[in-house]
């Protein structure tokens, strides 16, 4: 089975920021996927094991968008576009 891909929502990442605990992603995961809009609202500057993927299918980023924020809506939408993916969220 492929190693799956982990993606981070931007709420994820302050709440581990805000506690200086963001190390936590790297010793558990070693490498974690964000989107450019998850950057973007995340407003800092990312650790070298945080890599920015983009989401390819916009309509889907658009449908999920509508009842999601943005980073939420991207960061889902990658996931389904990457069958061995595990999502960082912190909503229902």
């Amino acid at each position: 089975m492929p190693e799956a891909l982990i993606i981070a929502d931007a709420s994820c990442l302050i709440a581990l920021t805000n506690i200086d605990a963001l190390w936590i992603l790297q010793s558990v995961y070693k490498k974690v996927f964000i989107t450019e809009t998850v950057l973007l609202e995340y407003e800092q500057e990312i650790p070298d094991f945080i890599e920015v993927k983009p989401v390819h299918n916009h309509d889907v980023y658009k449908v999920l968008k509508s009842i999601l924020d943005p980073g939420e809506a991207s960061a889902i939408a990658l996931g389904m576009e990457n069958a061995h993916s595990l999502l960082i969220l912190d909503d229902l």
